[in-house]
């Protein structure tokens, strides 16, 4: 339906009606024969003139009368400025007469330009492939001939292996000068580290005896599961009875500073020394999330409860030495809350909620569970608080090694008196990863933290615990730090003994600040070096 309606001064005149669209050439014939002349009006249809005859209209159409033009109308303006108009930055934001931006009407300009060129620049593009392959394939202009260059290019690389040879036998040489060096100076030391049976207190050192007459050590906590809890209990009481001196021997000698010879002891031979350390990958995702297979040794301790039933909740970490020994903090599995109980160690784990793991196409073993048959904990743990923060797991069977179930190297050698101040250790868990969301993660999250001064975390945490060299002072920066849920996880440091760089464990997530990672304090951990003695004296086969 079209209305032609006509423009008055302050009316509109309806003069004709359509009840379908019409051409314009057969509204002018209506208009003329009621006596208008077309050449005092022209139409307006949805705001732009309508100068085609053949265009069809529908709508709304309006009779406009013409103006005429002269001096000071809109036509006379526009030559009047048509130069300032043309040296304007903002030119291409004016329209035209009919009311198109200047910059479509160039747009469209250069689109068609560009149309018109395409078929050129694919010819030009593959002439320039073309003079480049014949570039490539044209003979060399100059020719190198150096037949001593020649010659000693082709055995750079034997004296490259030369070099780098005569540098680890003179390294070598010097770690045997060295160890000689302290052997002297070890036996000019009259003091004993580990008491036989034959031998008394009153032989070893006065400060360790006074220490353990001012504080009176805790039973050792030796947990059986299901129904076995008291009697192991007797059992571990009754044997501090009969071994009194002895173990209080051994205790002394695990928090002193001096190291016995620990490659000589009866149990370092439990350890796998062949496949420990060895790390499935060696690549961060993000900084963030660990890589599959990165910590094999890695362990999940699981709790239960009287309200819980069999259902088994993971809130601390552990750290697989070998088949069948896993050590974590004292505190994940003494003075529990309420009714809660360690029932379950697994391992393996990288996504809590995928079983087996895979990633980028490739999948893991699955995981591996295990019951707890017995956790002995640090005779003196807690004395004084947080102090001696180290508890022993024994599974219920042998662990099946694999790519992504594997033990972690212990400190031995020089890494026992290495002043590790100053470089980077490596911590993992399941811990909150996100300070302002807190919550657990789901995959297993990494980070590299400094390693700090002692006097740092002395003087950082002087209300609440007595810090010392039995521990290790970790992090300091915001936003990183181990936290709830990463306690009894490793602190694992990248060594290279005998050229082959492992992981060994230096340490054992114990405590830090409430709101972790939200200010630059440091994290505690126990310092392993100090209690490789105490658990090679408790592993058995």
């Amino acid at each position: 339906m079209l209305e032609v309606q006509l423009e008055c001064v302050n009316c509109l005149l309806t003069i004709m009606k359509y009840d379908e669209d019409i051409s314009i050439s057969k509204i002018w014939s209506d208009i003329e024969n009621k006596g208008i002349s077309r050449s005092d009006f022209y139409i307006l249809n949805n705001g732009r003139i309508i100068y085609d005859d053949n265009a069809i209209i529908s709508g709304n159409a309006k009779l406009i009368q013409r103006l005429l033009g002269g001096k000071g109308g809109f036509g006379s303006m526009l030559r009047a400025i048509g130069a300032q108009i043309e040296k304007t930055t903002n030119r291409e934001a004016c329209r035209d007469l009919s009311g198109r931006r200047l910059r479509d009407i160039n747009e469209e300009k250069r689109l068609k330009t560009w149309i018109e060129k395409q078929a050129l620049r694919e010819e030009e593009a593959a002439e320039r492939k073309k003079k480049k392959l014949q570039r490539l394939c044209a003979e060399p202009k100059h020719e190198f001939k150096d037949k001593h260059y020649e010659h000693e290019r082709s055995v750079l690389d034997e004296k490259i292996d030369d070099a780098v040879e005569q540098g680890f036998k003179i390294a070598v040489v010097n770690n045997l000068e060295l160890e000689e060096k302290k052997v002297k100076i070890a036996k000019g030391v009259k003091r004993k580290t580990i008491l036989d049976d034959d031998d008394s207190d009153d032989s070893d050192g006065s400060d360790s005896s006074d220490n353990d007459a001012d504080v009176n050590p805790k039973k050792k906590l030796a947990c059986e599961s299901n129904d076995s809890s008291a009697d192991n209990k007797q059992s571990s009481s009754s044997d501090e009875s009969n071994d009194n001196s002895d173990k209080k021997a051994t205790e002394e000698s695990n928090d002193s500073s001096s190291y016995p010879d620990i490659t000589k002891h009866p149990s370092w031979m439990l350890l796998d020394h062949e496949k420990c350390g060895i790390s499935n990958t060696d690549r961060i995702i993000g900084g963030k999330n660990a890589s599959l297979g990165m910590y094999p040794w890695i362990a999940r301790i699981g709790y239960s409860s009287d309200l819980t039933g069999s259902e088994i909740s993971y809130r601390c970490g552990g750290t697989l030495i070998n088949k069948l020994y896993v050590v974590t903090a004292a505190h994940c599995v003494s003075n529990l809350p309420g009714s809660f109980r360690v029932t379950g160690i697994r391992l393996g784990e990288h996504n809590s909620e995928t079983n087996p793991d895979c990633e980028n196409g490739y999948c893991s073993e699955p995981v591996q569970d295990f019951k707890p048959i017995q956790m002995l904990v640090h005779k003196r743990y807690n004395i004084p608080h947080f102090k001696n923060d180290i508890a022993l797991i024994r599974l219920d069977r042998p662990v099946d090694y694999n790519g992504f179930v594997m033990p972690i190297c212990m400190p031995v050698g020089e890494l026992l008196e290495k002043n590790l101040t100053g470089g980077i250790a490596e911590t993992a868990g399941w811990g909150i990863f996100d300070i302002d969301h807190p919550k657990s993660s789901v995959i297993l999250q990494t980070i590299k933290l400094p390693i700090l001064e002692t006097y740092m975390c002395v003087n950082a945490f002087k209300n609440q615990a007595q810090v010392d060299e039995l521990q290790l002072c970790v992090g300091g920066k915001v936003g990183q730090d181990s936290c709830t849920g990463d306690s009894g996880g490793p602190l694992m440091k990248v060594e290279a003994l005998n050229d082959i760089p492992k992981y060994y464990l230096i340490g054992i997530v114990s405590f830090g600040a409430k709101h972790c990672g939200q200010s630059p304090m440091p994290a505690v951990y126990t310092r392993l070096t100090r209690y490789l003695v105490w658990i090679l004296e408790n592993i058995s086969p």
